[in-house]
C-alpha cells in the first residue's frame, strides 16, 4: 500500500502532503479533491494516447512525459517510474519491441490502478468514478 519514503515504495506520502498543502494555500479555495479528479482524469487521457499511438512515436512519449510528471506532483513514485521507461521506450525510435511496448504499458495500467486506489482511500469526496484502467 502507501508509503512514506521513495526507494520502492508505490507512494510517497510527503510529496502528496506537501502538494496538499500548496492547494490549501490556493486563494482560490479549490477543493483538494478537485485536482484529485483532474489528476484522475489526465491520467485516463494519457493512457488512451497511449493505447492509440505506437510507442516509438512523438504523442506516446508525450503522453508518458506528461503523465510522469503529473505523477511525480502527487507522489505517485512507482507509476512516475513506469511513465520514465514508457518515455525511453518512445525515444528509442525504430528499436522498440512490441512485447516491451506492452509490458511498459501495462506496468502503467497496473501502476496508475494503485495510485488512484490510494488518492481515492485518501480523497474519498473525490469523483474519480470508473477508473480508466
Amino acid at each position: 500500500m502507501a508509503e512514506a519514503q521513495h526507494g520502492d515504495a508505490p507512494f510517497d506520502e510527503s510529496t502528496l502532503a506537501a502538494l496538499m498543502q500548496l492547494v490549501s494555500l490556493d486563494p482560490k479555495g479549490e477543493p483538494a479533491e478537485a485536482l484529485v479528479e483532474l489528476f484522475a482524469t489526465n491520467a485516463c487521457e494519457h493512457v488512451e494516447a497511449m493505447r492509440a499511438t505506437p510507442p516509438a512515436s512523438d504523442p506516446w512519449t508525450h503522453a508518458a512525459h506528461s503523465l510522469k510528471s503529473s505523477a511525480g506532483m502527487f507522489g505517485a513514485v512507482e507509476l512516475a517510474r513506469a511513465c520514465a521507461a514508457a518515455e525511453l521506450l518512445g525515444r528509442a525510435a525504430g528499436t522498440v519491441r512490441a512485447v516491451d511496448a506492452e509490458r511498459t504499458l501495462a506496468q502503467i495500467e497496473e501502476s496508475l490502478a494503485r495510485a488512484l486506489t490510494v488518492l481515492g482511500e485518501r480523497f474519498p469526496k473525490a469523483a474519480l468514478g470508473g477508473k480508466c484502467v
